[in-house]
């Protein structure tokens, strides 16, 4: 459940409206990019709708104009400003034009790990019924992890017992046991009756999507 969002918006509401019918939200931020005056009134006529809903079922909720020459620099400075308002984040990046989603994403990766752990990304599919869920302060973890260490988390979605690892990532035996050690020093990997597997929940759910 998220009672705040933060959504790329375009023209078509029918995505916002499903989510907020979905969850007790008490916050929407709405995202637009300002191409020019008529383009942004199409943009402020679809969010009208959107905001008549809010309005009549109590949530508080506003547009944001960005421009397309610094999305990413003005996107972060709404997202760390919404912090301050909100214990967690959903970043709902279904509707609106793709520079906007992806300046959205690259936004809330960019942020201080402090608070990008603190965002949650959705995205739905357009035409068919798919969701992906993640964590972009887990994302950020993942990415900077080596290749070696990814094999090895991969591999430890499920407890496993060392030789299983070795036998799976097919990688030096001292190699797997010093990265081991390594990535349970930095939490990332827990030990439990002689398995080892990834440590945060969120961490699984992201290798869940990757491997799919």
């Amino acid at each position: 459940m998220s009672s705040c969002i933060t959504a790329s918006f375009g023209f078509d509401i029918d995505f916002i409206f499903r989510r907020l019918k979905e969850d007790n939200v008490k916050r929407l931020i709405c995202l637009g990019v300002k191409v020019d005056a008529q383009n942004w009134a199409r943009v402020e006529k679809s969010f009208s709708l959107v905001k008549h809903y809010c309005e009549a079922v109590r949530i508080h909720c506003s547009l944001e104009s960005i421009s397309p020459g610094s999305i990413v620099r003005e996107i972060r400075s709404i997202l760390a400003s919404e912090l301050e308002n909100c214990e967690s984040l959903e970043l709902f990046l279904t509707g609106g034009p793709r520079i906007l989603v992806i300046g959205s994403l690259l936004a809330a990766i960019s942020l201080p790990e402090t608070l990008s752990t603190r965002i949650n990304v959705r995205v739905e599919g357009e035409a068919f019924e798919a969701i992906l869920k993640f964590n972009t302060g887990t994302l950020k973890q993942y990415l900077s992890l080596d290749d070696i260490s990814k094999r090895i988390v991969e591999a430890t979605v499920d407890p496993k017992r060392v030789s299983n690892i070795i036998r799976e990532t097919n990688l030096p035996k001292s190699t797997v046991y010093r990265r081991i050690e390594r990535l349970t020093a930095s939490r990332i990997l827990e030990k439990k009756d002689e398995k080892v597997y990834v440590a945060e929940e969120n961490l699984r759910k992201l290798i869940d999507i990757i491997r799919g």
